[in-house]
């Protein structure tokens, strides 16, 4: 059995990530799960992220990475809907470790901060500030496969410059592998 691809989304809350992973899953002729971190956190009682956030937000991300990397291990394609901040650079470091054996694209979502305000405003449902904040601790990486801007592109041309450029992949000359020999020190 060939291992399911990834689809690695990384980018702030209201970025657009989850409209993306949608609209891939729209038009995409492959199968593909849709993981998020916001469904693996909501998965907790919140008095647990009261008592201690970082353990938990460390632990519930760690499972998140864990179960995609079993749904890659099944054959079933995965796009991945995430924030990695600088503090979390260890999520980073964990996935280049596990997702090891499996194509993995690393894509940077990205948004002008004035729309980030202007989305989660609307959103009604984040905490005001929230996708600005992340978004000014969120440079500790610069190696991605390509970034999508998805105020610069509809959702839909957004998903498919994922596919486009999923079938120029090479895993050689991949971001993750890139990752992986920067963390390994090779």
């Amino acid at each position: 059995m060939h291992r399911g691809r990834i689809i690695f989304l990384n980018g702030t809350s209201s970025s657009g990530k989850s409209t993306l992973a949608k609209n891939i899953q729209k038009i995409s002729k492959e199968k593909f799960f849709h993981v998020q971190i916001d469904t693996f956190c909501d998965m907790l009682h919140q008095k647990f992220f009261d008592s201690d956030f970082s353990e938990t937000e460390n632990s519930v991300a760690s499972l998140m990475h864990k179960f995609v990397v079993f749904l890659s291990d099944e054959g079933q394609n995965v796009i991945v809907d995430t924030v990695i901040e600088n503090h979390h650079e260890n999520w980073l470091r964990e996935c280049v470790t596990l997702m090891e054996f499996s194509e993995v694209i690393f894509v940077k979502v990205s948004c002008p901060p004035e729309e980030l305000e202007k989305r989660e405003l609307e959103r009604g449902d984040r905490t005001i500030g929230q996708a600005i904040g992340q978004y000014k601790n969120m440079y500790f990486n610069d190696i991605y496969d390509f970034e999508i801007n998805t105020f610069e592109n509809t959702p839909d041309e957004c998903a498919k410059i994922v596919i486009d450029k999923m079938k120029s992949f090479k895993i050689p000359d991949s971001a993750f592998f890139r990752l992986r020999k920067k963390y390994m020190n090779l």
